[in-house]
């Protein structure tokens, strides 16, 4: 059973892992109410144990309000293929990711993949007296190779594991069947002191302007370098073709003319402010421990701020899945 509780409509993929007990047959699949087939996908579950767990990827479509059943039954169903995956890279026709080539493509047009970047921050936790965060020194993080992981049919990923200082990481890159984006999924095991974490990404030929999302709206900017805060999405212009990024948990960005960083990770000492000295003693840095987010990047010339709000407001309300039994045949 899936439920939009949401008052707007939600077209896009959802991630579920039904308990089976048996694990998954290959003639198992999914139908909707009248019976026409879902498209599905395995994924590795949760779970360590990958004998009796599993983790369903299907595409649905829910009115604001709405909710549907889905059922899972016997069936031989061929899912044509979206994706194409090969060891080090996974792409759709019209977009990939190669982590070792440091290569992502949007609508066929090449741009560098974001990187995170490390930055010393020796202001306090209001930033008091800044606009902006120096753009060095940077410590870059330290990456194993990429593992393929999902290869089709609808979804391909690729992870990487890797340290940057004392912090670990995790980054998992995703494209999606007949989506207008690649996606990152990162976690970050935070344990860094008076520094800053960055996702930069290098955009050449930047307009002298963007549309941030703001409460409420949206905004025009400058791309003047200045730390402001962000709400869930930008609109950025490169010289080929209007570019954009989404996150439902960054909050912060400054832009130039070159690139674009997005602020995820910060570790002042708390509570206190320049020019006070803190008590070394009992200082704590803020945001330790695990973090996870969500980004993604589009491109393309039908991107708008209604769209993007529309993206966004996807990421933060996901359906409600459950599973229900009641009225099944037992077999």
């Amino acid at each position: 059973m899936l439920r939009n509780a949401s008052d707007l409509p939600y077209d896009g993929y959802v991630e579920h892992e039904p308990w089976l007990g048996w694990g998954w047959h290959t003639d198992l699949h999914l139908e909707d109410e009248d019976g026409a087939v879902i498209p599905a996908q395995i994924m590795q579950s949760e779970a360590a144990n990958r004998q009796h767990f599993i983790r369903l990827l299907f595409p649905i479509t829910l009115a604001p309000g709405e909710i549907r059943a889905i059922r899972i039954v016997r069936k031989q169903v061929q899912v044509l293929p979206g994706v194409s995956a090969r060891l080090s890279a996974v792409s759709t026709n019209l977009f990939s990711v190669a982590p070792d080539a440091n290569v992502i493509m949007l609508w066929e047009r090449k741009f560098s993949l974001p990187r995170l970047d490390l930055i010393e921050d020796d202001t306090d936790n209001w930033s008091h007296g800044v606009d902006r965060f120096p753009d060095a020194p940077v410590i870059s993080p330290i990456w194993d190779a990429p593992t393929l992981i999902d290869y089709g049919p609808l979804m391909g990923s690729l992870v990487q594991t890797g340290r940057i200082g004392d912090s670990t990481l995790r980054a998992e890159w995703r494209v999606y069947a007949d989506q207008p984006f690649i996606e990152l999924r990162l976690r970050v095991y935070w344990r860094a002191t008076k520094q800053l974490l960055k996702l930069s990404w290098e955009l050449p030929g930047l307009r002298n302007s963007r549309i941030d999302g703001i409460p409420g709206g949206s905004l025009r900017r400058e791309n003047d370098g200045r730390e402001v805060p962000l709400r869930d999405w930008m609109l950025l212009r490169t010289m080929t073709i209007p570019a954009a990024i989404i996150s439902s948990n960054i909050f912060a960005v400054d832009v130039t003319p070159f690139r674009v960083r997005l602020t995820l990770l910060r570790s002042p000492l708390q509570t206190y402010h320049i020019p006070f000295t803190p008590a070394p003693e009992r200082a704590t840095p803020t945001d330790q421990g695990v973090h996870d987010f969500h980004i993604r990047f589009y491109a393309g010339e039908e991107l708008t701020p209604e769209y993007l709000d529309q993206q966004a407001a996807m990421l933060h309300r996901s359906p409600i899945i459950a599973d229900w039994t009641k009225g099944m045949e037992r077999q």
